[in-house]
């Protein structure tokens, strides 16, 4: 090893160190909640998934959970939104989210704990809320 050279391994190293995505390898995206990731029983939040221009579809995950909730990209744009209008305490819990571009997925985002509070008692199975989600999302099972 001559004067200023470096190994291939150690160049390798340092190149890992500059960037979070490789070639090929989706970058994960990110999730927050609006207006915050604590909210009364009752009241809406939107959860939104930042990931890539190049997402087709979106996909949020409650950890834990078989059900997932799944949303055409909107155009030109690189965010989805899930709503839920009246939170129960069936949506606390922690959440994920992921994206499909150029046939593959990209890993889940780092999770996002919901908390819902509130004395209210909750009515029941019969009232699970209701969630919207933008034009062409559906909810799946798995």
């Amino acid at each position: 090893m001559g004067g200023g050279s470096t190994t291939p391994i150690l160049r390798a190293l340092l190149c890992l160190g500059e960037s979070d995505s490789f070639p090929g390898v989706l970058p994960k995206p990110s999730i927050r909640a609006d207006p915050g990731p604590i909210v009364p029983k009752g009241s809406p939040v939107t959860l939104w998934c930042q990931g890539s221009p190049q997402a087709e579809v979106y996909r949020l995950y409650k950890v834990g959970d078989s059900g997932l909730w799944e949303d055409d990209a909107p155009q030109a744009s690189n965010t989805a939104r899930f709503h839920f209008e009246s939170l129960s305490s069936r949506h606390a819990g922690r959440y994920q989210c992921a994206y499909h571009s150029r046939n593959s997925w990209s890993g889940r985002s780092d999770p996002l704990a919901l908390v819902v509070t509130g004395k209210r008692e909750d009515p029941g199975p019969s009232h699970l809320g209701t969630v919207s989600l933008s034009s062409g999302s559906r909810l799946c099972g798995r």
